[in-house]
């Protein structure tokens, strides 16, 4: 009779944990599944033609192509575990694309100065706050120049930032 008593103690625990797991299971399913996603464009382009990098770079390629490298390399928890060698290459690189850069917007000309502030400073030194500055820069600008249809920055450039 001990034994009777203890498989339908058994029997009724399942029937609960897996009806719980399904009610919690359905619960959260439904509640995610009524959050609204806002799919409307929030930043449109910026126009080809605003900066022009070297013979024919595309800076929108440019700006997002750096966005993840960083986001790669300093994202998620890589500020713990960046490679500086990899970092300081990386801002040489960035230097010297930006020696030939014609901008035609005074906010995104100062953007542009500080890029190539903040990646000296990384040319020189392992100054991780740099890096980090770089990061948000490119995020932001990326959101701006490509068009994305999120407005989470960090309000870091003077284009439409601060």
């Amino acid at each position: 009779m001990n034994w009777k008593i203890f498989w339908i103690v058994v029997a009724i625990s399942v029937v609960f944990i897996v009806g719980g797991g399904y009610v919690g299971y359905k619960i959260i399913g439904d509640m995610n599944a009524s959050k609204d996603v806002d799919k409307t464009v929030v930043n449109e382009p910026i126009e080809k033609g605003v900066v022009k990098i070297g013979e024919g770079e595309d800076a929108h390629e440019f700006i997002a192509e750096w966005h993840t490298f960083y986001n790669d390399t300093l994202g998620w928890g890589g500020t713990q575990t960046y490679n500086y060698k990899v970092q300081r290459n990386n801002a040489k690189v960035i230097l010297r694309t930006l020696e030939d850069v014609t901008v035609k917007n005074d906010k995104i000309a100062e953007d542009f100065k500080q890029i190539k502030y903040f990646a000296s400073l990384v040319a020189q030194d392992d100054e991780l706050s740099a890096m980090i500055e770089l990061h948000r820069l490119f995020h932001d600008l990326d959101i701006y120049f490509n068009g994305y249809d999120y407005d989470q920055t960090f309000g870091v450039t003077k284009f439409r930032g601060n």
